[in-house]
């Protein structure tokens, strides 16, 4: 519990100060394709690059998100694929978004979540409305219509440092105010599997390198 609570201050200081503009992290190990750290605008190349026939499933770790359009093409090419996708502590932002294109959606362990919010097109805390319809159609394809108009809502409505976060048996609806996020955050009465975020609860082995 103390790893997962220091990769989440390292993951506010990224979003606070700004990540690093470093492609994310990306290799196969044996049937999976591990991709760590923050999504740059390349990385969809350097997936294509990675990826081998082995894979089968990718796994996103400790990821605080990127351009919102790299997590909408990296879950189109992954779903295409007909790959699985499991994340393993934390995935925000696009790399939720990367990770809806399995085919199975699972969390590594109980200590792992997804987190959802809006989308900022400055520097203001507020998210912005501009590409709202198209987000919206595409958390409809990917959750198979599971995914309600309420929760997108939700979603697309949260300032900067709120978000909603998915773990394997507990939802938190955090607003951006508590201290000690996610772990203050209140609960929210829809599971993951409800929300067409994950398809299984069961706990996955990510291989080592």
């Amino acid at each position: 519990m103390n790893h997962v609570k220091r990769s989440i201050g390292l993951l506010f200081i990224t979003l606070l100060f700004g990540a690093a503009a470093s492609a994310m992290e990306m290799h196969v190990a044996g049937d999976q394709l591990i991709a760590s750290s923050y999504i740059s605008e390349g990385d969809y190349a350097n997936f294509i690059r990675t990826i081998t026939p082995a894979v089968k499933t990718v796994v996103f770790t400790n990821s605080p998100g990127g351009p919102r359009l790299i997590g909408q093409d990296l879950a189109e090419e992954i779903r295409q694929r007909k790959l699985s996708t499991v994340a393993l502590g934390y995935c925000f932002s696009s790399c939720a978004n990367a990770f809806l294109g399995g085919v199975e959606r699972r969390l590594a362990n109980s200590e792992s979540f997804l987190g959802y919010h809006g989308n900022y097109s400055s520097r203001s805390r507020w998210p912005s409305r501009r590409f709202g319809g198209e987000v919206k159609n595409f958390y409809y394809k990917m959750s198979g219509g599971k995914l309600s108009d309420e929760m997108i809502e939700l979603f697309l409505s949260k300032p900067q440092k709120g978000y909603v976060a998915f773990y394997q048996r507990k939802t938190l609806n955090c607003t951006g105010t508590e201290e000690k996020r996610p772990f203050d955050c209140p609960t929210f009465p829809v599971s993951a599997i409800e929300a067409g975020i994950l398809t299984d609860l069961s706990d996955v082995a990510v291989n080592e390198r």
